[in-house]
Formats: C-alpha cells, structure tokens, sequence
C-alpha cells in the first residue's frame, strides 16, 4: 500500500481546526481511496500535482474543472504577479480589468449585454434566481442539475441542514429528461414560474449534440410559455466547450446564463451575463449582488489572462484532440473488454458511471475500485474526468495505462469471479450529495 506519513499528519492537524474538514466537500479524504491517495497536495505543474510526501500525480481533476489551461499556467502567471506587484490585489474603487474582463465576456457569450461578477459560481446562480423573481414577480424555480451551496437549491438537496422548510415549497429539483415530472411541477405552478435553471450533464452514450440542444430547447420553451426565465448553468461548460461553453456548443441563447470555474484558470471568480433590459435591475440595488472580494484585481488578471490564451491561441484546438483521444480509447477498452460502465461526456468532460453485476458486485464497489486502482498507477481522477489544453500524447498515454491496469483488476473481480473484497483494500466511497437531480 502507497504510504503518505506528512499527508497523515497534516490530515490529522486539519482534523483539528477544520469544521468537516477541506472546504470543498468534493475534496474530502473521505471521496477517495482512504489509505491510498494523497490527502494533502502541495503544488501542481502543467497536468501533474505534487502531493505533501513528493509523489507526482497525472491530475485528471483539474481542481474540480477550474484548471483548464494547466496548473502553473506561465501566461496566468505572469499576469497575475504584475497586478500583485501593482499593490492593488484588492482596491478601494473598481479596476480596469474589471471592465476590460466584462467587455471580453460580453463580446463571447451569446446573449450577454452586461454582466455582474462573484467569487463562486453559488453567488451568480444564486443572484439568477434572486433576479428571475424580481423581474418575473414569480416565486417557483425549477433546477434541473447542481445549482450551488444556497439555501432555495439546498432544500432540494439531502443537504438541509439549518434551511428553512418553508423554501421547499418554491424550489424543485427536476432529473435531466423527466419531463413529465417537469410538467407536473409546472401545473402545479399555476403560472408563478420564476425560472427555469439547467445545468448541461455529460451526454449520455449514444447522445448527440443535436439531442442535447433539442432537450435545451424544450425546457427554454417550457419556460417561456410559463412566463418565466430560462437560465443556463454554464458554470461547469464554460470555456471549455468553446469560447461561448455550452451556449455556443448548444447554440442556445438563454435569458441569463452563469460562469464560473475555468474562467480564471483557477483563479475565484464567477459573473453572471444576460441583457440589459434584464441585468438594469441591478443598478439601482433593487436586485443585490455585492461582495468585498468579488472586484479582487488578482483573479480578473488571471481571467484576462485565460480568455486571452483562448482566444489568441491552438489552446482549445488541443483540448478538444486529445481530449477526444481519451474518450475513444477508454470506449474501446471497455467495449473489448465487455465492463459494466458506460462512459459519458465528451473531450472536455467525460464520466464513468459503473452499473451493478447483480450476485458479484455493486456499481459503488466498482466505482471505489476504479479509483483505487487509478491511484496506485499514479492517476488522480474523480468524477468526473476534465481534460486540459496542457494535455499531449505522452499524458494520454499515462492515463490510459492506468486506465487499463485498472479495468484488468476490475475484469477479474466482473468475469473472472474474483471475490470483490480481495480486491478492494479501501472503504466504499459514498456520494456528496444523495439527492440530486
């Protein structure tokens, strides 16, 4: 077994003083191979983190999808230590980058007039639900996929805690094609819909783009003709489905839409875009998105800094070849090799969802075994999997090493009837959040 005595200790200090430990949920010792993986990472280069004892890991997480350019980005870098050096990290009174980054979004994302910036991408969904209410006068919302840590999705979640019940009534969390849950949630509505909120999942196999954007355009006219907002989540989607993220992907332009994530190649910030007519309601503070950190002039650097990398360069042209690269040869081993997984997503995104064997093995078993066996061969991955423009054939080619050892112990325990418990040398993993949509 991998050993990680500083990991240990530093875990066990954290114990301590941290209050459920990491502040990312998804970061918890507990949704990793307990005893195998690293706990404690301490710096990141290009596709590799380094962890706390000096092991080097291929990073297929990619801090939960924020690092798209690759960790230590010398671009974001530089950028980032000249506004540092500029004394003004944080300022009394707006900076130019806060205007010149705003300019940059509306000029990518469709539909986007004005925009209003965040820290999280939980204060911009957070703010398109505040705004769909005011400017609809309506008080339902309906989430179809994770919306973010606020109180109204919240209630929908197992995830409650200290919220107060009465929000449930107005919050809905609807599964991705459940339309007929969809369309009672509506009638149940009886025209107070103030929005309906999407986040894009991974598409499924089998799925077209075409699939995915009739889908979309079916809730934005479940929405429109219940006289409510269509908002995109674009927090995950953005930037790395193209410029525009899943709005130009898709080719749909919805009422509002959010980002976040890698639009700062892991820098904080998050904004919130839509058209003047809608966003002017934050202009006389009626609607109310202000945080002291949100104007911070470090992550507007790095966000310039990334947009600009995009724009200006191969960078997505190279996520999208080796990206595709992995989808396919991940397929092709799992088809040969006939493992109850179906792989969804696509190059800038893809997820293994493992079924259960009934009589040999559960999907939870199987999916703790993944990542264990991944880790042993020096893969940190999670679900899901984010590619990065820093990717080459040499990475891809590492992961897919990893990739086959791991399916090799995996066949053994599926068709081989290899007891699972000699196989597993780590607790089952559970998920963050059992009731999500």
């Amino acid at each position: 077994m991998i050993q990680h005595p500083e990991c240990e200790a530093l875990w066990h200090r954290g114990k301590q003083v941290l209050a459920g430990g990491p502040a990312t949920l998804s970061k918890h010792p507990s949704r990793f191979a307990a005893g195998i993986s690293p706990l404690v990472l301490e710096t990141g280069a290009g596709p590799y983190v380094t962890c706390a004892d000096g092991q080097i890991y291929v990073d297929t997480i990619a801090a939960l999808g924020p690092v798209l350019l690759g960790y230590h980005d010398i671009r974001v870098d530089q950028a980032v230590h000249g506004q540092i050096l500029n004394g003004i990290a944080s300022t009394s009174l707006m900076t130019r980058l806060e205007i010149e980054v705003a300019e940059i979004l509306c000029t990518i994302i469709p539909g986007a007039e004005q925009c209003r910036f965040g820290r999280n991408g939980k204060d911009v969904t957070e703010a398109a639900v505040r705004l769909a209410r005011h400017v609809t006068g309506h008080r339902h919302m309906i989430y179809i996929g994770y919306s973010g840590g606020y109180s109204d999705y919240l209630i929908t979640t197992d995830k409650a805690g200290g919220v107060l019940a009465q929000l449930a009534m107005y919050n809905h969390q609807v599964p991705w094609r459940d339309f007929e849950t969809l369309m009672d949630i509506l009638a149940s509505c009886d025209h107070d819909l103030a929005g309906i909120m999407v986040e894009v999942p991974s598409e499924a196999p089998g799925t077209s783009r075409d699939d995915t954007r009739q889908v979309l355009a079916n809730y934005q006219v479940q929405a429109v003709s219940h006289h409510g907002l269509f908002i995109l989540d674009n927090i995950v989607t953005g930037f790395r489905l193209g410029l525009g993220g899943a709005l130009s992907y898709y080719g749909i332009v919805p009422d509002l839409s959010t980002h976040s994530k890698a639009i700062a190649n892991g820098f904080p910030l998050a904004a919130l875009t839509g058209p003047r007519t809608l966003m002017q309601a934050f202009e006389n503070g009626k609607v109310f998105l202000s945080t002291t950190f949100a104007g911070e002039a470090t992550a507007f650097a790095a966000a310039k800094a990334t947009l600009t990398v995009l724009r200006e360069t191969d960078a997505l042209v190279q996520l999208q070849h080796h990206g595709e690269a992995l989808v396919q040869r991940l397929r092709y081993i799992i088809t040969q090799m006939e493992l109850p997984v179906d792989l969804y997503g696509d190059y800038a995104r893809m997820t293994l969802k493992w079924r259960d064997v009934p009589g040999v093995v559960t999907a939870p078993e199987l999916y703790t075994l993944w990542l264990q066996e991944m880790i042993k061969r020096g893969v940190l991955c999670n679900v899901p999997l984010f590619s990065m423009c820093c990717w080459n054939a040499t990475i891809v080619d590492a992961i897919m090493h990893a990739a086959c050892g791991a399916f090799q112990t995996i066949y053994e325990v599926v068709h081989e009837q290899r007891p699972i418990n000699d196989a597993l040398e780590v607790p089952i993993i559970g998920a963050v959040l059992n009731v999500r949509a």
